[in-house]
């Protein structure tokens, strides 16, 4: 993994009490449990399969 990446993760679990990565189902983040702007839902969906996307509310990593 890019070095920034791995920082960043640090950051975030830090920041969300271990928890940097939540899953994305359907337009819900499970980690902030809010639902994404249907142009945030646009954007995740048109990226590369290998880019790490954020949630638009919390910024925590997505799993998707």
């Amino acid at each position: 993994l890019p070095v920034d990446l791995v920082a960043h993760y640090d950051q975030l679990r830090a920041r969300f009490d271990g928890v940097a990565i939540a899953r994305l189902d359907g337009a819900r983040c499970t980690g902030c449990h809010l639902s994404q702007s249907t142009a945030g839902l646009e954007r995740l969906r048109n990226a590369p399969a290998d880019e790490w996307v954020e949630c638009e509310e919390c910024g925590r990593l997505l799993a998707r």
